[in-house]
């Protein structure tokens, strides 16, 4: 049985949702079982997590989605353009109820982008 999956409680017999409870109050083992949500009798284990055939059958299942190709490697390159917004210039001046450039002094959207942008020194 798994974590709030809807059953007929033996104890209490109305439909409810099986909760999730510690059993030890050991915070390095923690062991987990089911509860019913209305007269709190025991349901009992949860379910075992999913193995890694299963993960594989989903990954399969995945790729037969996908037209039968499988996505190794993946990296992600956010291209010249990232951070490049005026909120990440050395002229941006925030203030809670207005972004202005330093150097025209002029109210700016903090995503915008102009010819004069400059990266901030990090701050250590």
């Amino acid at each position: 049985m798994k974590e709030n999956a809807s059953v007929v409680c033996p104890a209490c017999g109305e439909t409810t949702i099986a909760r999730k409870y510690r059993v030890n109050d050991d915070f390095l083992s923690a062991q987990y079982r089911l509860r019913c949500a209305l007269c709190g009798a025991d349901l009992g284990e949860i379910d075992a997590p999913e193995t890694a055939a299963s993960a594989n059958a989903s990954t399969a299942r995945l790729a037969a989605l996908l037209g039968g190709e499988t996505l190794t490697n993946v990296t992600i390159d956010p291209g010249d353009g990232f951070r490049r917004g005026c909120r990440n210039c050395k002229h941006f001046i925030a203030h809670p109820f207005k972004a202005v450039c330093a150097i025209s002094g002029d109210e700016t959207d903090p995503m915008a982008e102009c010819a004069k942008f400059a990266f901030r020194e990090e701050k250590k």
